[in-house]
């Protein structure tokens, strides 16, 4: 039996495009099944994490070209932990930050000191996370809800960031 597809505000959405929450909430089928309990959920570690200290390091150190130096950083990094996994080589965050931080100031051709580079350095290392991360994550856990902070940091990073932000052992 087909049933017609639930509209929002008037639009119908074809069901290959539609949520699987949108789905089991505004169906009629949905309204007569359980829907499932959640048990576990795996939060990016970047979701909790407030990064504009670093951004507005970036805008301090290299005046108008702060967002084009952290993109092109970003991008590198990936290359270079990409580059050096695909090959087996070991990759600790801090050569890989300074690869990135390295390549980007080449390519932009901008001056990176040694102390501008330990500065974003260490920018990385004590990133915060958003104020409601930490009451956010508490309910979840105290729910019983499974919890995991799957990143694309390094394991070091990783650490360094919930030390700082105080979410140790929350996940």
């Amino acid at each position: 039996m087909h049933t017609k597809s639930p509209q929002i505000h008037g639009f119908s959405s074809p069901p290959a495009l539609r949520p699987t929450s949108w789905y089991l909430v505004s169906s009629p089928r949905a309204r007569t099944e359980a829907i499932p309990k959640i048990r576990a959920i795996a939060l990016d570690g970047l979701s909790t994490s407030d990064l504009r200290p670093v951004f507005a390091l970036a805008e301090n150190l290299f005046p108008g070209k702060g967002t084009e130096f952290d993109n092109t950083q970003a991008y590198a990094s990936v290359r270079v932990r990409l580059v050096r996994d695909t090959n087996g080589g070991c990759v600790v965050f801090c050569h890989v930050t300074e690869d990135a931080l390295v390549y980007a100031a080449k390519l932009l051709k901008i001056e990176l000191t040694v102390e501008k580079g330990n500065q974003r350095i260490q920018a990385f290392l004590s990133i915060k996370a958003w104020p409601d991360a930490l009451p956010a994550l508490q309910s979840l856990k105290a729910s019983g809800m499974k919890m995991a902070l799957p990143s694309n940091f390094t394991p070091a990073m990783l650490d360094a960031a919930l030390r700082s932000s105080g979410l140790q052992g929350i996940s």
